[in-house]
């Protein structure tokens, strides 16, 4: 394993184990409209707690800060003819 998929594992466990917390925290949830109503259980908000880790792995990994201190964003290209991502600063 290479230290970028530990790293993004770490966020993706954090963000399950916050999602475990809310649904821990909150209780019994649920969506009311006009089609009734519908509970949400703990499944859901440990999947989008999972989610909101990956989506901020994502953009912490997007973001790249210079030696000078400023920061910039920074774009993969995937390079079809040899099969690998390119790192480019805009």
């Amino acid at each position: 394993m290479t230290q970028n998929s530990k790293t993004g594992a770490a966020f993706i466990v954090g963000g399950t184990i916050a999602g475990a917390g809310v649904s821990a925290t909150v209780g019994g949830m649920g969506l009311a409209g006009g089609f009734g109503a519908v509970g949400i259980g703990a499944t859901p908000v440990v999947a989008a707690g999972a989610v909101a880790g990956a989506a901020a792995y994502g953009a912490i990994n997007a973001i790249a800060i210079t030696p000078d201190g400023t920061t910039v964003m920074r774009r993969r290209i995937a390079c079809r003819r040899h099969r690998k991502s390119l790192n480019t600063s805009n």
